[in-house]
């Protein structure tokens, strides 16, 4: 009963403020993320993700990026959780940093996302209105892989991707913390120019040929992805 009344309270929030992460239409859980269609146990394992779905979001991140100055923005680094509705599901998340592309053509989401997010099996949004700020998500519903992008029209997308709560299949704890944690933004895209999105103090920042002094580098370390 309480779990229906906060997936309720749920839905209407999402509903009231327009907050796209909570799904376009599908089911959320109660933080508003969709639900994957699979029972856990018929999700594909964590490494699957690792090794298929995030390299499609990458190339969908690196392609975006390129057509717009080829810099790519970060905040923090990827991380792993633990998760499961029940005591006897050990799931696991891995979620990338906060990514920023500055960028002028709304459009280019459109088509990358045809070319690159779909045939892949991603939904993406409902609507989508080139001229409007707003929250837009793409999803693989199977497994509950998420793309959440928040666009500010002529500006810059702001953006981060993570797996579904799912099994870790045969990988250890250990092995995805070395995978997940011993690679940087660097090596995952290595033709990009890469800068942290906010400066010492807090302010957000663009690319380095945007910034002044000291600051300004040509390329920087994306921490463990």
């Amino acid at each position: 009963m309480k779990r229906g009344r906060l997936r309720a309270l749920a839905v209407a929030w999402c509903a009231c403020v327009a907050v796209a992460v909570c799904g376009c239409g599908r089911g959320t859980d109660i933080f508003g993320r969709p639900d994957p269609l699979l029972p856990f146990d018929k999700r594909a394992p964590i490494g699957v993700y690792l090794s298929d779905a995030e390299p499609l979001i990458e190339r969908f991140v690196d392609a975006l990026a390129k057509q717009n100055g080829g810099a790519l923005g970060y905040d923090g680094s990827a991380y792993i959780n633990g998760c499961g509705e029940t005591g006897d599901e050990h799931g696991i998340r891995v979620r990338s940093p906060g990514l920023k592309i500055l960028m002028t053509d709304a459009m280019d989401l459109r088509a990358l996302s045809e070319q690159i997010l779909e045939p892949a099996g991603f939904t993406p949004p409902d609507t989508f209105a080139p001229d409007e700020e707003r929250s837009l998500v793409w999803g693989e519903d199977r497994n509950g892989t998420l793309l959440s992008v928040y666009y500010v029209p002529g500006e810059m997308v702001r953006f981060y991707y993570h797996s579904g709560c799912v099994p870790f299949g045969d990988m250890s704890e250990d092995d995805l913390k070395a995978k997940v944690y011993g690679r940087d933004l660097t090596q995952t895209f290595p033709d990009l120019v890469l800068y942290q999105s906010f400066d010492t103090d807090g302010n957000p920042q663009g690319p380095p040929d945007q910034q002044s002094g000291t600051s300004a580098q040509s390329t920087q370390s994306g921490g463990g992805q």
